[in-house]
């Protein structure tokens, strides 16, 4: 895989799903993203990844899910910013401290869908929010 995104270069390799991995691919996709299986699944979600949850608050009045669907391991990267590297691959230490999830200690590459949901506003409907 390769991104080149203005100031960031990025040439990673993509390896095999790990345990977890191949257990979230083999939930159909649409139910993996649905919202109330996402609610369903949030304690078994932080068992199985700890410091994952599957929605949290978005702020304003508005919950944010994210269903996973697929996971892959990353065997190796080289990353630059503005042509500098950025060091060598290793593992998430220590752990993600903002929002309201975590992610994998070892460096993964998961396809994610985020959903945003106004419940302030009485909106049940999910608005979703490119993040595929």
């Amino acid at each position: 895989m390769t991104v080149d995104a203005g100031p960031l270069w990025l040439s990673a390799r993509v390896g095999g799903r790990p345990l977890l991995g191949g257990a979230l691919r083999a939930v159909l996709r649409p139910l993996a993203v649905h919202t109330v299986w996402l609610q369903a699944i949030r304690p078994l979600a932080g068992m199985l990844s700890p410091g994952a949850r599957t929605w949290g608050s978005a702020g304003s009045g508005r919950r944010e899910y994210y269903g996973v669907s697929d996971l892959h391991r990353v065997s190796s990267a080289v990353v630059r910013w503005n042509g500098v590297h950025a060091g060598d691959l290793a593992p998430v230490h220590p752990g993600v401290t903002f929002g309201f999830s975590s992610v994998p200690a070892r460096p993964s590459l998961a396809r994610v869908r985020t959903t945003v949901m106004d419940e302030a506003a009485g909106d049940r409907s999910p608005s979703r929010r490119p993040s595929e």
